[in-house]
């Protein structure tokens, strides 16, 4: 293994890197080196404009702790230098260092910035969609479950008992020892319920900008002084909308519904032109010469609309909801619109000349160019969102003010609670006057009942969830189908290490393990040597890693389960 050396030369802290992109691939791909948390902490330095920031702002940002961060970036430094085997990174206190690795330093102002190395962003950019391994590791594609055979195995009691429990109680926790199937449970839940389905894997590194809502960097340029943020909602947001949606779509006639696509088609339409206009000419002019009034449109996203003044000066307006806005203005189309009518009618109280132009200009646009859409009547459907080992996260900073939207009876618009950034919010959106959980949302979180990452719940949290735990009796029965030539072997592991477990000071049943784990049997051809050192040992260390004599405690299950073997065999 060759020793490098990481030095500060001109502003740049580096080595000489020489790890491919492929490489990074390789490793990103590794589920056994890399953690959620890794993960989601390079995901955060990669949002960043130039993939550049520190942890401590970082930390302040998404309101994590900072060493999360920094530990997160240390491990995926490790993991490479352990999978590739050919280097070891000494810094300029002559100690070993990883942070190096996957990232190189630069001064800025005297302080040393952090930038993800190119190689690794490549890597990143060609596995995940827009760079995001968070988003597109732990949220499952919403729609029904393939299942395997082993799958399909994995559940022996009535699904029915549990699916009444969530309706009844709209929030509902799968808690038991390791190993008895919680999160394909919730899986299965969802599925007998015909619900969409989203999951997301909570981590230290989890933060209320993933789960809600966070501003996100929107100029990516190395030295431009234009640098801008946008709001970008959380998993649950993104999930909760696609719910209201459907609540709301499911109370209107195809008619009703065949008239609002056609708007919004053709309102995207028109707003395309503007743009281009705006590109070619550098503005697009909303003008009508019945009243006489006129304003130059030099910008257009999907938040704002900016316009140049008659005083010279550029205004930035928030779009309001301009669909339903338009369909006002038609029913009303021949009255005068008087400012009190505007005012009365389309709830327009700022910047009155503005929006009643562009609805204008945008009818006639619409005269000529109506996009025809066919849509048929939307059913109501249930949506359940699964927060997998829920208790490895500050349950209370990832949901933010959104905590009080968890309980049964603040379900729907009374729950509404207005989120930290809701001034950020555009007029036309769902929740542009505040948060809630609609109606067909139901939640259903999994807890290890320990676990080497877990966090104390506060009662307030544990009284919103009806709680379920899961035990390993009930579980036994996915061997008969999936190892029934190890299934006798694989109860004798599992009752040795579970009844050794009881008799070691400090643990107790909390610490049994349940019976998917002995799957894997299958792929060692049952021999316990290679199925012990290659896998089981592996989950038992992270298991018990909390415990300061845990390489004992693991030694001495070993050998409490060599020795009931031989017994058998004697």
């Amino acid at each position: 293994m060759g020793i490098k050396k990481a030095e500060l030369i001109d502003g740049i802290y580096t080595w000489d890197n020489n790890i491919t992109k492929s490489e990074w691939i390789s490793v990103l791909q590794d589920k056994s080196l890399i953690k959620e948390e890794t993960k989601s902490s390079l995901y955060k330095f990669y949002l960043e404009p130039g993939h550049r920031s520190t942890c401590r702002k970082l930390g302040q940002k998404h309101n994590i702790d900072s060493n999360i961060i920094q530990n997160s970036i240390n491990a995926l430094g490790k993991a490479i230098q352990k999978k590739l085997n050919r280097f070891q990174i000494i810094g300029s206190d002559k100690e070993p260092t990883y942070w190096v690795i996957p990232m190189y330093g630069e001064l800025n102002n005297r302080t040393l910035e952090w930038v993800i190395r190119p190689e690794l962003v490549e890597a990143m950019e060609t596995l995940y969609v827009d760079g995001n391994p968070l988003h597109e590791k732990m949220v499952q594609p919403i729609g029904g479950i393939h299942q395997t055979p082993e799958e399909r195995a994995k559940t022996n009691f009535s699904i029915k008992d549990y699916v009444s429990l969530l309706k009844k109680s709209k929030n509902l926790v799968l808690t038991g020892v390791i190993g008895t199937g919680k999160t394909y449970l919730a899986k299965q839940i969802a599925e007998k319920m015909q619900a969409e389905y989203n999951l997301v894997r909570f981590h230290a590194a989890y933060s209320y900008s993933d789960f809600i809502e966070g501003l996100r960097p929107t100029t990516w340029w190395e030295n431009s002084s234009d640098y801008t943020e946008e709001l970008k909602d959380g998993d649950f947001t993104i999930f909760c909308k696609k719910a209201l949606q459907n609540l709301l779509d499911s109370q209107k006639t195809v008619e009703e519904l065949k008239e609002e696509k056609s708007i919004f088609e053709t309102m995207t339409l028109f707003t395309e032109t503007m743009r281009d206009k705006i590109f070619q000419d550098g503005h697009y002019l909303l003008e009508c010469a019945k009243i006489g009034k006129k304003v130059k449109v030099t910008s257009l996203n999907r938040s704002t609309i900016t316009v140049y003044t008659d005083q010279g000066e550029s205004l930035s307006i928030p779009w309001g909801n301009m669909v339903n806005m338009y369909k006002t203005y038609k029913k009303h189309k021949n009255i005068g619109w008087s400012l009190s009518e505007i005012e009365k009618y389309l709830e327009i109280y700022h910047h009155h000349i503005v929006f009643f132009l562009f609805l204008k200009v945008y009818d006639k646009f619409q005269e000529e160019n109506l996009v025809e859409v066919d849509v048929d009547v939307v059913e109501r459907k249930d949506f359940v969102f699964i927060i997998d080992e829920m208790n490895n996260a500050n349950i209370i900073k990832v949901f933010g003010e959104a905590c009080t939207t968890l309980d049964p009876e603040n379900r729907g618009p009374k729950g509404k609670v207005k989120t930290k950034l809701i001034d950020h919010v555009p007029g036309y959106d769902l929740f542009h006057d505040g948060f809630y959980i609609p109606e067909n949302v139901y939640i259903i979180g999994t807890m290890n009942d320990v676990s080497s990452e877990s966090r104390v719940l506060d009662f307030d949290t544990i009284k919103k969830f009806t709680w379920k735990e899961i035990k390993v009796k009930d579980r036994l029965s996915m061997w008969d189908d999936l190892i029934p030539e190890y299934k006798d072997e694989a109860y004798r592991i599992m009752t040795t290490i579970n009844k050794r477990i009881d008799n070691i000071p400090g643990l107790n049943e909390l610490y049994h393990i349940g019976p998917s784990y002995f799957l894997k049997l299958k792929y060692f051809d049952g021999d316990f040597e290679q199925f012990w050192d290659n896998y089981l040992e592996g989950i038992l260390t992270r298991y018990l890693i909390n415990l300061p004599d845990h390489p004992e405690i693991i030694s001495e299950l070993k050998e409490s389960c060599k020795k009931k073997q031989k017994q058998i065999a004697v």
